[in-house]
């Protein structure tokens, strides 16, 4: 069965297409100069679809991750980096300074897939992007090794198209695996018959406030006595 191997953050001192090279494996970003300083060096393809030049707060990948971007310099162009495709002169002046750059085939993915017959845009991360091409390229079975492992709320809520793709791709037949500690897990009970989810509900309310917001109850019961003298909300919660 052709598979890929989508290779997120390091979570064994082996590289994860160790013991099965007839799979492919995809890095991410800074995932080899960052997590494995340089020695994850079976990999078959990388993938960074981030600005080559500044965007908003982003400073482009040359600035914003020098040790990532002299990485991919440093390579011999006999395995493709996918890249943002060339917009400009400038642009096209960085990318061309990786041996191996591809353009990321982003319009012919969206096409490919669309939504009510308008070009697919369900891509707010480069993973969904990725599992997307997985399955644009015809793999039969994708692994997520390394993928997910942060827990936290605002990290799934901007990842939140992996579950997307995820389900995209097992209702095209395509098989998704899962290795390592991942929020992508199936969980164990299923809602209202198994669990509920005011427990992960208050979590994500304390993680989003911040670790000094007392707790919920006394913070509510302030807040009442405050509204109650005529002042204001001195604090909200985010939710």
């Amino acid at each position: 069965m052709r598979t890929v191997i989508i290779h997120g953050k390091k979570i064994s001192d082996i590289s994860p297409r160790a013991g099965r090279p007839e799979c492919g494996l995809w890095g991410v970003t800074r995932g080899n100069d960052f997590f494995w300083h340089g020695t994850l060096l079976d990999w078959t393809e990388w993938c960074d679809v981030h600005p080559l030049v500044p965007m908003g707060p982003f400073q482009g990948i040359p600035e914003r991750r020098p040790a990532t971007w002299a990485w991919y310099k440093a390579q011999d162009g006999t395995r493709p980096i996918y890249l943002m495709g060339p917009q400009s002169r400038r642009e096209q002046e960085l990318f061309d300074q990786v041996p191996g750059a591809v353009a990321f085939p982003i319009e012919a993915i969206q096409h490919a897939f669309p939504i009510n017959g308008e070009a697919n845009r369900w891509f707010i991360c480069q993973i969904g992007m990725m599992i997307a091409k997985a399955v644009f390229d015809g793999y039969a079975r994708i692994i997520l090794n390394g993928v997910g492992v942060n827990p936290h709320v605002l990290y799934q809520h901007l990842h939140r198209d992996t579950l997307y793709w995820m389900a995209f791709a097992r209702g095209r037949g395509v098989e998704v695996l899962i290795e390592g500690p991942s929020s992508y897990h199936a969980p164990r009970l299923i809602y209202a018959y198994g669990k509920l989810s005011y427990d992960d509900l208050a979590a994500a309310r304390r993680e989003l406030a911040g670790p000094s917001l007392e707790d919920q109850a006394e913070f509510d019961a302030r807040d009442e006595r405050e509204r109650a003298r005529g002042r204001p909300s001195r604090r909200r919660v985010r939710v």
